[in-house]
């Protein structure tokens, strides 16, 4: 406002009574006597043109209130009782032409009786330049909270011009470095800037590139415009991309590894149509379940047919649970048995196929056998098992101070340890060139075992 403190209102020129007088007699300015209902009375010819209107057809001038743009009504009727309290007052409001154009001007007005007399001024071009200095201000500060790569560079030299916080954390000052040499310290142009020229007509486009400084992959997408001093940039954006090409390694590798262990026969594929209740088995499925050289006339059954009976509840329930969605994913394992009689374990992973109304109508999925790793896992089980009762064991024989009970305790864990109905120690004597055994410990458990045992003989020298 202060801009425009040396205008002053007309009456400092000729006196409140010449605008009472005629308006018009001052077509040089533009003034108008506005009522309070809104009503224009008087208008200079000046102030018409300004709103592509003529004082002549006055009558037929909309309403104050009408002219204002609706998110200056506020302001206006803030004005209005100000003056309707005989006080004189100073506002700008955008009013509009009659090409649907608005105009800010700025009103300084007085009042006398039942209206108020104002001088209005054209403050348009003030307020565009002010206006495009607060949203640049409002740009930066948006582009500084940004939780991603935001830089200016000029479109010949490709010198950096601006660069937002997120860059300065994380590359430091870069201004007036080339975005070569801030981002990946070489001289040279990267391998997409010296093959596409820069466009001109705001087209977008986008490329990935990897940072040698930050070791990380970004996806960049780039604008050409017009920067607050006026000269044409290429505004870069740049998102880190480091954990996608991450995530696309390793799904790269695990379909590798899918493909690898369906070409070495150890995973099957399976197509569940479930509107007929018809299964397709893959080569290599039927190969895992044994049923390569059965002819097939449902495939679901025959699979059934091999799993282990104390496995077929849990697998149908866990079927049954996804297609309710119940559980997220059908993931199970369990075991089938050979025509030999050998058990083989397997995993099952399976997804639904869903149509436009959401309803599942296949389920596809693989089958994997697992036995070398389910064995492995036992082996590993069997010797963690070993070991704690070993040195539950090797407790009992150090902390008991009765020697008797305590080795007495310790077959007994021992047998029960190696799943073993007798433990026995025996004593070696050497008497007179004779070598006498004698039996001094033995445990018996209570348990029946229906299995059968190898006699184990563990000597002192090898158990110390």
């Amino acid at each position: 406002m202060d801009k425009y403190a040396r205008i002053q209102f007309l009456k400092i020129y000729s006196g409140i009574y010449i605008l009472e007088e005629k308006l018009s007699s001052l077509p040089w300015a533009m003034l108008c006597c506005v009522d309070f209902n809104g009503n224009f009375k008087q208008v200079t010819p000046t102030f018409a043109a300004k709103l592509g209107r003529t004082e002549i057809a006055i009558s037929q001038w909309p309403k104050l209130q009408d002219l204002i743009h609706h998110q200056d009504i506020e302001t206006t009727k803030s004005a209005l009782l100000q003056l309707y309290a005989g006080d004189a007052a100073t506002f700008e409001v955008r009013c509009q032409h009659t090409n649907n154009d608005y105009h800010w001007l700025l009103w300084q007005a007085t009042v006398e009786q039942d209206s108020f007399y104002a001088q209005i001024t054209d403050i348009s071009k003030y307020k565009k330049t002010s206006s495009t200095e607060v949203t640049h201000k409002h740009l930066l500060l948006i582009l500084d909270n940004l939780d991603t790569l935001v830089y200016v560079a000029d479109i010949k030299t490709y010198e950096i011009i601006y660069t937002n916080r997120y860059g300065k954390d994380i590359f430091g000052d870069i201004i007036g470095q080339t975005c070569q040499q801030a981002f990946s310290q070489h001289e040279n142009l990267c391998p997409f800037c010296s093959k596409h020229r820069v466009s001109k007509n705001n087209k977008s486009r986008e490329w990935e590139c990897y940072s040698s400084v930050t070791k990380k992959w970004y996806r960049l997408h780039e604008h050409t415009i017009n920067w607050l001093d006026g000269r044409l940039v290429r505004l870069e954006i740049a998102y880190d991309i480091t954990k996608h090409k991450q995530a696309d390694e390793s799904l790269k590798i695990s379909q590798e590894r899918y493909m690898l262990a369906v070409r070495a026969g150890k995973t099957g594929v399976w197509d569940w149509n479930l509107l007929n209740n018809e299964m397709y088995l893959g080569p290599h499925q039927k190969v895992l379940l044994g049923l390569n050289d059965v002819k097939l006339s449902d495939g679901l059954k025959a699979w059934m047919s091999v799993v282990h009976p104390d496995d077929l509840e849990k697998l149908q329930k866990a079927s049954n649970d996804y297609l309710q969605k119940t559980i997220p994913q059908i993931e199970e394992e369990y075991r089938i048995i050979k025509k030999d009689g050998s058990v083989d374990w397997m995993i099952v992973r399976g997804t639904t196929v869903h149509n436009e109304q959401g309803h599942a109508y296949r389920m596809v999925g693989t089958n994997t056998n697992i036995t070398e790793r389910k064995n492995f896992d036992s082996y590993l089980q069997e010797q963690q098992r070993l070991c704690r009762g070993v040195s539950d064991i090797t407790h009992v024989l150090l902390t008991r101070l009765d020697h008797d009970k305590a080795i007495r305790l310790a077959l007994k864990m021992l047998g029960e340890l190696f799943i073993v109905d007798r433990t026995y120690i025996f004593e070696n004597e050497d008497a007179d060139e004779e070598f006498i055994i004698n039996q001094r410990f033995n445990w018996v458990s209570d348990k029946k075992y229906d299995i059968s045992h190898n006699l184990q003989h563990f000597s002192y020298d090898s158990m110390r």
